[in-house]
């Protein structure tokens, strides 16, 4: 499998995940550079209210992509599985399931869950309250 490197952007202006922008990612997580749709640049580095989110290279059960900051939920359908509810996070060079309240995290790679995009913490934080997931959005 290859890695795809791909994002989405977040506007916390608007609470909506842009899916086409034109945009330039600080890797060390200072900002976005966004540009109009004729490559001039708009605002500056320090755009604070766009978030980038990453693809996890994996897919959930329907085939939709999994990023950063999705709230998954994953079953098992043989014995021995651990099912979750949490938030994706990369953390200690992997990308997990977490759920805070449990204190509990799973691999989000796992050939033999099923996992299922709830939705996601910027544009459903009433979820986090409801499945019982305490996450800073």
């Amino acid at each position: 499998m290859s890695k795809i490197l791909k994002f989405k952007i977040f506007d916390t202006k608007i609470n909506k995940i842009i899916q086409n922008i034109n945009c330039c990612i600080d890797v060390n997580g200072q900002g976005v550079q966004s540009f109009s749709n004729k490559g001039f640049i708009e605002g500056t580095i320090k755009n604070k209210y766009l978030i980038p989110l990453q693809y996890t290279n994996k897919n959930d059960i329907k085939g939709t992509e999994i990023y950063d900051g999705y709230i998954i939920k994953r079953e098992y359908e043989v014995l021995g599985g651990n099912d979750i509810t949490g938030v994706v996070k990369f953390d200690e060079c992997a990308w997990w399931i977490v759920n805070e309240i449990e204190q509990r995290s799973e691999r989000l790679f796992d050939e033999i869950a099923i996992d299922i995009i709830l939705g996601n913490k910027w544009e459903n934080p009433e979820l986090l309250k409801k499945l019982n997931i305490r996450e800073e959005v």
